[in-house]
This record gives C-alpha cells, structure tokens and sequence, in this order.
C-alpha cells in the first residue's frame, strides 16, 4: 500500500508482482541468448548495391506490429499485479458524518426473539388497532405484525429497528428451531418472519418454554466465544456487549407428553433462566393470551415472572390496554447497545478490513480491467496490420 496524498492511496498484488517480475527476467534472459546465438551469414564487399536513398512508410512502419504486440505483453503484465487506487469517500471520517452508518456497526446487543409456534397460537384474539378499536386476528398474525415493526422500525410507537444491534429469530412448540441465526440482516429476517407458521405436526406440538429458554442462550454464548476467538486471532467480528431474549407465547410451560422422560424438554424456565442470568443474558417474556390474566393461571405467570426477573428482565402480559407493539417498545427503550460514535467505527474498520471490503468509506478504482482492454486492442491491431497494410512476403 502506498499513500499518494491525504485521502488517497495505491496498491498492488504483491505475490503477482513477484511472478510478473521472475517472468520478465525470464524472457529478457531468453532474448539476451537469442541475441548471442549464430546467424548465417553471407560477406558481400560493398552495401552501396542495396542502399535505398528513401524509405517509404510502410518500411518505417514494418516493426509497429512487433511494438503492439510488446505491449499488450506489457499491459497485461501490469494487469496481473492488479494495480487499484483508494480514495476516501469522506476524509476525516473520524469527526464527520457517515452515511448508511447501520452498515458499520461493529458492535452493539444479540438479541433473540423466539416465538411461540404451537397450534394454539392459531386461536383469534381481539387487539386493540391502531385506530383504537378491537378487531378479530389470530394469535399468530398478531405477533407477526408487532415482530416486523420491532425489526423494521415504527416511529409511532418509538422503534427504531435496532439497525446496530443483531437479531435473530427461534420459533418453538415441542422443540426449538433457529430460523435465522443472529444477523444485522434486515431483509432475511422479515422474509423468514413472513413465512413463520404454527406447527402442522400435532406430535411437534407443545409448549416447551425452558428448553426453548436453554438452547437460545446455549446460542448466544456460542456467537459470543466465536466472536471472541476471531478478535483474538486480529480478524473482524462483531462484538456482542449484551444480550436478551424476547420470549413470545400465548400459553405456559407444557411440553409435549410424548417428551415426559426428556430432562431438557421438560425443564423448569426458572432454571433455564438461571443459566442466561450466570452468562448476562437478560430474559423478557410475553404472554398474548388475554385469558392468561385470570386467577387460575396464577401459579404460571408468577413462575414465567420469577424466571424474567431472575435475569433481570421483566414478564408482560397482554391486556385489553396495552399492545404487543408498545411492549416492545418498552422492551426496546431498556435494552440500549452503546454503538460507538462514527468515527470509531470508521477507525475500527480500517483497521480491521481491507479498503475494498470497505466501500462505505473508500471508492476502489480498479486499472486492470483498462489495462486488458488496451491489450486486447493493442494485438487486435497488431493481427490486423501484419495481415493487411504492413503483411510481409516471406
């Protein structure tokens, strides 16, 4: 890399380059012996009998193929050791603004939203629109439609999409699957969502809160010493500073009986919060069942209540007065990444990655791409010129 002036610098393919240049000795020590070698050779004892007083232009022009052909070698050459500038988009990115800053991030909050799949999440509930009236929808679509604004962002209710932080999505019933593995990938996650859907297996069916609980923590530590073990080897990773799970379900903890022996399938969502407590995940559980509320499912939410606030997260419950949507938004207000300012995420990133993986802070201009295509023409015309105007009769 080399630093032409302030905001600029060039760069070439340096293994390349050392091939290009024991290639070129190679031929220039081939050319030297052809130079040495014996040519026949006839001694005439005067010149004058074959002087020309003039040249004509086809004559001054005989070699000019040989010299085309030189360089496109040439060009091509130059082409291999990929010759590229870098120009920055915006020098001093440490004290200005950069644009499309959600693309920096480099480190911030995994947080994982695992969503209740069971059939009864099938069920209609009345929920309270956006222009505060009750209407009829399915459990299910319900959380579908908070859970895009929670990623997309809804100014409205206060949520920005979380643009820095990771996000990923588990869907349970009897098991727990991922959908899509922690990712700043917007775009997956709400096609993923918009194809989530109850189990259609009623042996898959169940309500298995604590395994669930389990095995996306057991994710997050996995993402957090991957991390880890790639910034200890100097390569970029996103660092996770903390980490939550929004758990979303319409029912209590009730595995499926076929898992009745199953120790991890039947465990307490206390002792699964347990384990998120002792690695700093915090826990925020849902319940979207209205009937939840009452007196005969007291034993249940004290026990989700217990588990979230182990944790130090919080358990919610919907009511004729609130909205999936604004407990998110209460959710999203508590669990704050610190995103580091622009310029250190610029700063990181240079660091880090190599100029042209960084296209938000360098423009990359690439050479060779001109320099084949000055070969290309450059032995086009050499073809044409040694077959038409300047052939030679053997």
């Amino acid at each position: 890399m080399y630093k032409i002036m302030p905001g600029s610098s060039f760069a070439i393919d340096e293994f390349a380059t050392l091939l290009v240049l024991l290639f070129s000795a190679f031929c220039y020590l081939l050319y030297r012996l052809k130079k040495q070698s014996f040519f026949p050779q006839i001694y005439v004892s005067t010149l004058v009998p074959f002087k020309i007083s003039k040249k004509n232009w086809k004559e001054r022009f005989s070699n000019l193929p040989d010299q085309l052909k030189l360089i496109a070698l040439s060009a091509l050459l130059l082409a291999i050791i990929d010759p590229r500038f870098y120009m920055e988009r915006y020098p001093g990115a440490s004290n200005s603004h950069l644009p499309n800053q959600d693309k920096l991030a480099t480190e911030g909050i995994a947080l994982y939203l695992v969503l209740d799949q069971s059939g009864s999440m099938d069920e209609k509930i009345d929920v309270r629109s956006s222009k505060e009236y009750l209407e009829p929808i399915t459990k299910i679509g319900f959380l579908k439609r908070a859970t895009e604004a929670f990623i997309k962002g809804d100014p409205a209710f206060g949520l920005s999409g979380r643009p820095h932080d990771l996000l990923g999505i588990v869907q349970f019933a009897r098991t727990a699957q991922v959908i899509v593995p922690l990712t700043l990938d917007r775009k997956t996650l709400l096609n993923k969502l918009s194809a989530f859907n109850i189990v259609q297996d009623p042996d898959q069916d169940g309500t298995a809160i604590g395994y669930a609980l389990l095995k996306t923590a057991h994710l997050i530590v996995a993402t957090k010493n991957y991390a880890r073990d790639l910034i200890g080897q100097g390569k970029p990773a996103y660092e996770i500073k903390g980490a939550a799970i929004i758990l979303v379900t319409d029912g209590m903890q009730d595995p499926n009986p076929l898992d009745i022996d199953s120790r991890w399938r039947q465990m307490d969502p206390r002792e699964a919060a347990a384990y998120a407590k002792e690695q700093g995940i915090r826990v925020y559980i849902i319940n979207v069942e209205p009937k939840f509320a009452s007196e005969k499912f007291a034993p249940n939410r004290r026990q989700m209540q217990s588990a979230a606030e182990l944790t130090g997260g919080k358990f919610f419950l919907l009511g004729s007065s609130t909205n999936l949507t604004s407990i998110y938004s209460e959710i999203d207000s508590l669990e704050k990444s610190s995103v580091p300012i622009q310029g250190e995420v610029a700063d990181a990133l240079k660091k880090k990655l190599a100029k042209e993986n960084l296209p938000e802070i360098y423009t990359t201009y690439f050479l060779a791409p001109f320099l084949i295509a000055l070969a290309l023409v450059c032995l086009m015309l050499a073809v044409v010129l040694e077959s038409t105007l300047l052939r030679r009769v053997p």
